[in-house]
């Protein structure tokens, strides 16, 4: 039995990757980060790419991201980046700064 159109697949650009395409396979496409690793930004970059995972528990990708050395801050600076902001919306601190 087919189920025609049941699953499309969303294709996406930038630092998403489709998950379950390459899960399949066993394999997950690594991006290329625009900053080295020990750069702030590259740090944040790679934190980026973690929460945006849809695999895993928040709670789990944020141990794992303390382990490698980022701090509160760059994990929430993170974390709002990857939410497109609504860490901020949804604690009211936008209005604040904007």
């Amino acid at each position: 039995m087919e189920f025609a159109g049941f699953y499309q697949p969303k294709l996406v650009t930038g630092l998403d990757v489709d998950m379950k395409k390459n899960h399949v396979r066993g394999k997950i496409e690594k991006p290329e980060f625009k900053h080295p690793s020990d750069s702030y930004e590259g740090k944040i970059e790679r934190a980026v790419f973690v929460f945006k995972d849809p695999r895993g528990f928040m709670a789990d990708k944020t141990l794992f991201l303390k382990s490698k050395g980022l701090t509160d801050t760059e994990i929430l600076e993170a974390l709002n980046i990857a939410s497109n902001g609504e860490l901020l919306r949804a604690a009211g601190i936008d209005q604040a700064v904007g």
